[in-house]
């Protein structure tokens, strides 16, 4: 389901070959990332009916890396996780990422030392923001893009180490060329 942020969220029943689509997309997300098998992703977005944590999940799943699912909330338990687990990526809103930095920042905590990867989506972010993420947690950041209609995040694409804008996955949405 969507996050309802335009009014009424949009529900979308998902086939196995939709979920199979959605893992594939999400694990070439980490995959652009710079993420190999077997590093670690901690995935804050809810496993409730808002699809953000599936779509995490299933593509790091696809992808064979180790998941820390921690869904929403309570940042003190987050960053223990995130310390203890030696986690190499965060997949969250970018808002949330801010609110670690603050926690942090007013705990006087070292920043977390394993931690290279953000991949944000559901919100949009600006340079500046994208610039406070990666100086407050020493991390390269992502903007990851999917809605419910096109099989949740990831599923339409991400931006690469160039942070120029959006890649969509055209080999999953444009496979044909019909000439009239």
């Amino acid at each position: 389901m969507s996050s309802g942020s335009t009014g009424t969220p949009v529900v979308n029943a998902y086939t196995e070959g939709d979920l199979a689509q959605w893992a594939e997309c999400m694990a070439r997300c980490y995959a652009m990332a710079g993420l190999k098998q077997g590093e670690k992703v901690q995935i804050t977005p809810s496993f409730g009916l808002f699809n953000g944590g599936f779509g995490f999940y299933h593509g790091a799943r696809k992808a064979g890396l180790f998941i820390v699912p921690t869904g929403a909330g309570n940042t003190a338990r987050q960053v223990k996780m995130l310390k203890d687990f030696g986690v190499n990526a965060l997949g969250a809103v970018v808002s949330y990422a801010l609110r670690i930095i603050e926690y942090l920042e007013s705990n006087k905590m070292d920043p977390l030392s394993n931690l290279r990867v953000g991949i944000f989506g559901a919100e949009s972010f600006s340079n500046s923001m994208r610039e406070k993420v990666e100086n407050g947690l020493g991390i390269e950041t992502y903007d990851i893009y999917g809605m419910t209609e096109t099989g949740g995040i990831g599923t339409t694409g991400m931006d690469c180490g160039d942070h120029s804008g959006i890649h969509v996955w055209e080999d999953h949405y444009i496979t044909e060329v019909i000439d009239p």
